[in-house]
């Protein structure tokens, strides 16, 4: 997170554009579009490092990780909220310019997602 942020490669108009659509499909029960509008966040953040061997394997990783989005999403219905307000947090503390709030909102949503799968 500091190095996209310290080089100013933070994407945040493409993860708030994401994010934005993101909502939309929530609001209409689009649950499989939600998990890949999820998967297309990251996937966006993963990318600002440019970094092809990693964005290449995070892209391959596609399937496994819509599968397990919508596992989370089915382990508790009120998953769709939290994940949306975890990730208003990171762009917004992207945008912000603040790398530890960045980092810190970053590390709540991945501990958030993991005890979810861990139940």
């Amino acid at each position: 997170m500091h190095f996209v942020m310290s080089e100013d490669r933070a994407p945040t108009v493409e993860m708030r554009s994401i994010l934005d659509r993101q909502i939309a499909s929530a609001s209409e029960g689009l649950e499989r579009d939600f998990i890949e509008l999820d998967t297309e966040f990251h996937l966006a953040l993963v990318s600002s490092q440019n970094n092809s061997l990693i964005t290449k394997a995070y892209s391959d990783l596609k399937a496994r990780n819509v599968r397990i989005g919508m596992s989370a999403l089915g382990a508790t219905h009120v998953r769709q909220d939290g994940v949306l307000s975890e990730h208003e947090a990171i762009v917004h503390a992207m945008q912000s310019g603040d790398v530890a709030l960045a980092t810190q909102a970053l590390m709540d949503h991945l501990t958030s997602t993991e005890a979810v799968l861990m139940k």
